[in-house]
C-alpha cells in the first residue's frame, strides 16, 4: 500500500525489495514467504541521519521562520538502468529515481551512433519519438516507434549545486541488416561457373550475420530465383566467396 516500497523482478525466481526515502519507522523485521515453501527473514535498521551543515547563506526566511536548505549530492538509483533489447517499431522506457537536495536538474543525452555517425547530443522536448518526464525525485525516458538509428547508449544525469551523478545505459534495436556492400566482383569465369565476391554490410541489423542468400535473375521471366546460401565465416569476415555450378543455371533454359 506504501508507494515508497517497491518489489521488482530481477530474473526468474529472484526479486528485489526497494524502500525509497527510508524512515525510522521502517526499522524492524522483513519476511518473505514463497507459497507452499519456506519463509526467510531479515532485519532492517534505519539510523537517524546527522543534521546537515548549514551556513548563513544557505537559509530561507518565509513568514518570519528560518528554514535550512539541505545539502545532498545527487545520486541516481541504478536498479532500472539495464541494457534493453527491442525490435524496430517497438517501445521502451527507463524510470530512474534520483536522490539529491536541492532538487536536481535532470537531462538525458543520446550517445554517438555507429550507424548514422551522428555525434553525442542532448535530448530535447522537440524529439519526435523520445519523451522525457521529470519530477522532483524521478526522471523517465520513453521511446516509441524505435528505429535502427536509435541503437546506441544513452546517458542520464542529475545535477545540483552540490555536484552531479550520471550513468550510461544501452538500447539495442534489432532490425533488418543493410544490403551487402559492393561492387559485386565476378571472377574465374569458366564453363562450370564463376566466383562471386562482396563485402559485408555496414549495418548487421543488431545481430551477427549467419549467412547470405544467392539469387539469379532469369533472363526470360526477369524474376530473381534463389540458388543457395553462403554461411558467414570468421575467415571471410569482410569478403565472401561463392561458386555457381553450371547445372544449376542451365536448368533455367
Amino acid at each position: 500500500e506504501d508507494d515508497r516500497i517497491q518489489i521488482k523482478k530481477l530474473e526468474k525466481g529472484i526479486y528485489k525489495l526497494i524502500i525509497l526515502r527510508a524512515r525510522i519507522s521502517d526499522t524492524g523485521d522483513i519476511s518473505c514467504t514463497c507459497v507452499g515453501q519456506n519463509e526467510t527473514k531479515a532485519s532492517l535498521l534505519v539510523n537517524k541521519a546527522e543534521a546537515p551543515v548549514v551556513d548563513a547563506g544557505d537559509q530561507d526566511a518565509n513568514d518570519g521562520k528560518v528554514k535550512a536548505k539541505a545539502k545532498v549530492k545527487p545520486r541516481l538509483v541504478r536498479d532500472n538502468l539495464r541494457i534493453a533489447t527491442i525490435k524496430v517499431g517497438g517501445t521502451h522506457s527507463w524510470s530512474v529515481d534520483v536522490i539529491g537536495e536541492p532538487i536536481t536538474d535532470k537531462t538525458w543525452t543520446q550517445g554517438a551512433s555507429y550507424i548514422t555517425k551522428a555525434k553525442e547530443a542532448l535530448i530535447t522536448e522537440e524529439h519526435e519519438r523520445i519523451k522525457l518526464t521529470h519530477s522532483d525525485y524521478n526522471t523517465v525516458f520513453e521511446i516509441k516507434d524505435a528505429l535502427r538509428k536509435d541503437n546506441c547508449k544513452y546517458k542520464v544525469r542529475a545535477e545540483n549545486c552540490n555536484g552531479f551523478d550520471e550513468e550510461w545505459v544501452e538500447l539495442v534495436v534489432l532490425g533488418r541488416p543493410a544490403r551487402p556492400e559492393g561492387p559485386l566482383e565476378v571472377s574465374n569465369i569458366t564453363a562450370n561457373g564463376c566466383k562471386l565476391r562482396w563485402k559485408a554490410p555496414l549495418d548487421d541489423g543488431g545481430m551477427p550475420i549467419l549467412e547470405y542468400n544467392i539469387e539469379l535473375l532469369c533472363p526470360k521471366t526477369k524474376k530473381w530465383i534463389k540458388k543457395g546460401n553462403v554461411p558467414e565465416t570468421s575467415s571471410h569476415s569482410s569478403l565472401m566467396l561463392m561458386v555457381l555450378r553450371r547445372d544449376k543455371i542451365t536448368s533455367l533454359g
